[in-house]
């Protein structure tokens, strides 16, 4: 969650939203960007963590890492196109640090609800076919994150 605060505040602060603003691109690419460039940190760190986890605990994920990639890669993506338009939401405020999370987290119950679920259910050798319904729910849940996103970024930014 610091790295989404973080990312757009510095922007904020080093006047880039000017900069930006001179771009021939709209609001909602520039969204996208930001969505996809935290996506990418993110899934730097789940790449890092991820074997950290299996050594640690001693479990062996050659095995379900197939089923486990598309879970995380749609948990990412709906924490980042949250997490940034909340972040850009949330740069006008003064205590902007303690307001994201609050903001956040209870919009993020429901994806991490459906992620741990579908995890759980992948690391216990549950076939396939049981975990469509957590896929489906996940990509809902990045398609209309990402699809308000885009919409309305513009206007989130605008002062």
């Amino acid at each position: 969650m610091l790295t989404l605060s973080r990312s757009l505040h510095r922007e904020r602060d080093r006047g880039t939203w000017e900069a930006l603003a001179l771009l021939p691109v709209d609001w909602g690419t520039i969204y996208f960007a930001k969505v996809a460039a935290n996506a990418v940190i993110l899934l730097l760190v789940e790449t890092i963590v991820l074997p950290l986890y299996a050594v640690f605990f001693n479990y062996d994920l050659v095995t379900p890492l197939p089923k486990l990639i598309p879970v995380l890669l749609l948990g990412t993506i709906g924490f980042c196109a949250a997490g940034t338009l909340l972040s850009a939401l949330s740069s006008h405020a003064r205590a902007r640090e303690i307001l994201l999370p609050i903001l956040l987290m209870p919009l993020l119950v429901p994806l991490l609800m459906m992620t741990l679920q579908a995890t759980h259910k992948i690391l216990l050798g549950f076939p396939s076919s049981e975990l469509l319904a957590e896929h489906e729910l996940l990509v809902a849940f990045d398609a209309i994150f990402l699809a308000i996103g885009w919409l309305t970024f513009d206007y989130v930014l605008g002062e």
